[in-house]
């Protein structure tokens, strides 16, 4: 048996059905025993609601809470913007730090660079008058993977 909607049967108790809808309804509750039961239970909820007595909000009592309402939401967004203030902070911090420390990299860089290509320069060189005071060949790699096969042989008479 096809039982109409929970919302269907609710719009009936409230009488906003069409007339053609209404008599399908009331046909419907006719036979069956379950959706009656669910009509008479709106029924009791509806008596029940309507016992009980109303009570009015004075204006004060209406002005005292959304006063309330809006100094919690007033302070609920300051709370918000301050966070966003301090993250931008940080984030505006922490970018400051990345400058400042790649800027004393750059600035080192600039100063050692030309003494370490020296250095490097020299290191090579003193390594070959090693190997060379041990009569043994020795190679070199430069950079750009070019290679320089330095041979020296000492003491040997022709």
């Amino acid at each position: 048996m096809n039982h109409p909607q929970v919302s269907v049967l609710q719009d009936y108790f409230e009488n906003e059905l069409t007339t053609v809808q209404s008599t399908v309804v009331k046909e419907h509750l006719l036979n069956c025993d379950h959706c009656t039961s669910i009509l008479a239970q709106m029924a009791k909820v509806d008596s029940s609601l309507k016992s009980i007595p109303q009570e009015t909000v004075s204006l004060a009592s209406k002005d005292r809470i959304f006063s309330d309402a809006k100094f919690l939401l007033s302070n609920k967004r300051a709370a918000i913007e301050a966070e966003a203030r301090m993250a931008a902070s940080r984030t505006h911090a922490r970018e400051a730090a990345i400058r400042a420390s790649y800027q004393l990299w750059k600035d080192t860089w600039e100063d050692i660079r030309v003494p370490a290509l020296q250095l490097a320069s020299v290191s090579m060189v003193v390594a070959v008058l090693i190997a060379a005071n041990r009569d043994e060949q020795v190679t070199v790699h430069k950079p750009f993977s070019e290679e320089v096969v330095v041979t020296t042989r000492t003491g040997e008479s022709e």
